[in-house]
Formats: C-alpha cells, structure tokens, sequence
C-alpha cells in the first residue's frame, strides 16, 4: 500500500478505457467536490478496480453516452466517488444482483451477462476497507457509489485472490 491521490487513480482508469469509449462514442465528465486528498491503496489494484465498473458502463450502454464521474472529499473518513451508468435493459429491483457472480441479467438478449470483473471491483474496494455498490434514483439514473477509506483499514490484500 502507498499513500496516493485518489482522484489520479480515477484520471489513470479514465486514461485506460479511453479507446474503448471512444469505440462506443462515449464520453466521461469528471469532477470533484472539496479538497482533494490522499489515501493509503494499492494504486494498481484500484485503477484496475476503476477500469473493470468503466468498461460496464461502456459496454452495457448505448452509443454515444455521456456520463459524469464525481470524486466527493467531503466526508473526512473517506472518499466517494459517484460513476453514472445508463442502466439500459436494467430492472431496478436487481442493483444488489449486480455483484452476484452467478447472476445472468437478460441473457436470452445477450445484453448483460455474468461480469465477474465488477465482482472482482468490489472484492479489492472491501479488501481496502471500503464498499462499492449500484444505486438508482428510481427515476432512469444509477450509479456505481465507492465508499474508499482514506487510512487503511486492518485488512490483508492478497493480490492473487481473483
């Protein structure tokens, strides 16, 4: 673990799937709510945490999607970052599915199958002390909601666990 900004994680995921976006014309906004702060992380397990929620969204959304990124530092005990997803052919009563690893979502239309990479995301953000977790609004918005600690927390992070 090293003390790291969080937010030059997120600038690092954003950087990683930029062709990817580019593919589907999608675009991110990122933007960030009070000062900025360092946490104690294992920066290439996180930017890969980062990387697996950002390629949901690209490839569960339709083209030329434009969604925002918010990096909030206004708790003191932690970091929150908010990544919108469109949550197209999503039913709301399954956001907490989502981390299920043996959860199809409509695999009869081939749009959203089992992803293990965002159960892997939740697993390293635990591992950190920390949570991760698919919201909605309830009115067409979701989002992928980070709770990242900026101390670390008495957990032990086995790189070869996924």
């Amino acid at each position: 673990l090293e003390t790291v900004a969080i937010d030059n994680i997120v600038k690092d995921a954003l950087r990683n799937v930029k062709r990817k976006a580019a593919a589907r014309h999608v675009t991110f906004e990122l933007r960030e709510r009070g000062a900025e702060r360092k946490g104690e992380l294992d920066r290439s397990l996180m930017s890969r945490t980062f990387s697996y929620v950002l390629t949901n969204v690209i490839q569960h959304s339709p083209k030329r999607g434009e969604y925002q990124v918010l990096i909030s530092y206004e708790n003191m005990e932690y970091c929150e970052i908010f990544i919108e997803d469109s949550g197209h052919d999503f039913d709301d009563k399954n956001c907490d599915e989502v981390f299920n690893e043996f959860m199809e979502f409509k695999p009869e239309e081939n749009k959203r199958g089992q992803d293990l990479g965002i159960v892997c995301a939740k697993r390293i953000v635990q591992l950190h002390g920390g949570d991760l977790t698919f919201q909605t609004d309830h009115e067409g918005s979701y989002f992928w909601v980070f709770h990242i600690p900026f101390t670390r927390k008495e957990t032990v992070i086995n790189q070869d666990f996924y």
